[in-house]
């Protein structure tokens, strides 16, 4: 038996409080359902509003006078060498938890945990960069610019992508000093929880780094604390913003969370463009920010390009995610698939017509699973409600435009773009067309976008503040203060 089986099949996995592994007080026990068979495949402890209560005075602790903030970016960077170095000789065992917790392929999460690895070793030596150097200043003092930790952080991880989303939020945030509370999806909960652990025997301050269970009950109790110093939220596309309610009430930022357009002009190759658009449709089974879910297609090019997306959505294989020959995992949960399927009948009652996919999974070996065939629909018009919303799962909508300009009106408003075919055109106007959208030529890599620790979600920066520290010694060791 795999490691990773061994430790789903064993005990209760426990919430990482104050230093500890903890049974929940308030929250009971819960089963994580795998998507790939629809039956259990763990317990873990259920959080409660108490637990989560209590994991909030302790990161309260550590922020106002436990030693993490104070230890300096060199103490702070040997926990988290020491966390990524575990999480590097752990990679096989997180790589394969993640998979069936998440159903994703395990060729996509092995690669979120080199991930993983990889931006927690960045961040710790951004940090020490960051510690600036001292330069004399009137009246014989000295100064420098230091960042100061912002205080307690909240992040919500999202389902799709757990590790991956966890640890670009924790990553920059203790390196930054800041007390870091972590709460997974409730639905894909494993290997954060796993990460936990090693946190705990990387020697991490009680209330440094804290891992609950998720659940909208210890979500709700948190954000109407005071306590809490900022709230991320990075639940994917579809997913659901337990954050909602702290808007207004405390600082809170919010991942990206839409899908891209791909217009694809006459001069396009159809079977690269057909390629690209699929990997970024079906990557994360199609509920991560940044996938592709529609294309506009000029007129010329229209007829080749969905002909090969039909050969090669129907020719792609649906299986277990751990399976080394499978392209495309179940979905979430059976609520996702569910709506995925909503969004598919809301297209075809609009006029769309499904050209590709749209199916269960069928067969013995995807019996009692989330599978759904990957989708794609034409006819599509950007007056149908179905184009202007994210569908959290792997359908591409086609729009046929009878010219350059009719593409423009229908790339909608939001999320990045690509385009394919440009060449000779005089797009150089695109950049002013599509103020503050990313643009993407004749390429659509979505998994090294997702997995560059050079493009973190967020930034040390935006987790701390700069403080200027003085520095006068007329006579001994000297003193120190503040502003």
């Amino acid at each position: 038996m795999e490691p990773a089986d061994i430790w789903l099949q064993g005990e209760e996995k426990l919430l990482l409080i104050d230093g500890r592994l903890v049974p929940s007080r308030d929250g009971g026990r819960r089963e994580i359902v795998e998507p790939a068979t629809g039956r259990p495949l763990a317990v873990v402890t259920g959080c409660g509003a108490v637990d989560a209560l209590q994991a909030l005075g302790a990161a309260r602790r550590a922020a106002d006078d436990g030693p993490w903030p104070r230890m300096g970016a060199a103490g702070r960077a040997q926990r988290m060498l020491d966390l990524a170095q575990r999480i590097e000789s752990d990679a096989e065992l997180l790589a394969r938890v993640e998979a069936r917790d998440s159903g994703r392929a395990l060729r996509e999460t092995a690669k979120d945990v080199r991930y993983a690895a990889a931006l927690l070793q960045r961040e710790t030596q951004g940090a020490a960069a960051d510690q600036g150097r001292w330069r004399t200043v009137d009246g014989g003092l000295e100064t420098v610019t230091q960042p100061a930790p912002l205080g307690v952080i909240v992040a919500a991880a999202g389902a799709h992508a757990p590790l991956r989303s966890a640890v670009s939020a924790l990553a920059p945030a203790l390196a930054a000093g800041n007390a870091v509370i972590i709460v997974p999806d409730v639905r894909t909960s494993l290997s954060v929880m796993r990460l936990g652990e090693m946190a705990l025997r990387a020697g991490f301050p009680p209330g440094a780094l804290q891992v609950l269970s998720g659940g909208r009950e210890a979500a709700s109790a948190l954000v109407a604390e005071d306590a809490v110093d900022l709230l991320l939220e990075d639940s994917g596309v579809g997913g659901e913003e337990w954050l909602r309610a702290a808007r207004g009430a405390r600082p809170i930022r919010t991942a990206p969370r839409a899908k891209g357009t791909l217009l694809v002009l006459s001069g396009a190759d159809p079977v690269i463009a057909a390629e690209h658009s699929l990997v970024g449709a079906t990557y994360g089974q199609g509920a991560l920010p940044g996938g592709v879910q529609r294309i506009v297609a000029e007129r010329k090019a229209h007829d080749h390009l969905v002909l090969q997306l039909i050969s090669r959505a129907s020719a792609l294989t649906l299986g277990s995610p751990i399976d080394p020959d499978c392209e495309v995992g179940p979905l979430v949960s059976e609520g996702q698939r569910e709506a995925v399927e909503t969004a598919i009948a809301d297209a075809r009652a609009e006029g769309a017509t499904l050209v590709s996919g749209g199916q269960r999974g069928q067969g013995a070996r995807l019996d009692g699973g989330f599978f759904l065939q990957p989708s794609v629909l034409v006819g599509l018009r950007p007056s149908m409600q179905v184009w202007n919303k994210d569908v959290p799962g792997p359908v591409l909508l086609v729009h046929e435009a009878e010219d350059l300009e009719e593409a423009m009106r229908a790339l909608g408003a939001a999320g990045p773009v690509g385009v394919f075919g440009a060449h000779g055109r005089g797009l150089g106007r695109l950049g002013a067309d599509l103020p503050k959208r990313d643009i993407l030529l004749d390429t659509w890599n979505l998994p090294q976008i997702l997995t560059d620790p050079g493009l973190c979600t967020w930034r040390r920066e935006d987790l701390s503040l700069a403080r200027n520290v003085w520095r006068a010694e007329p006579e001994g060791p000297g003193w120190y203060f503040s502003s």
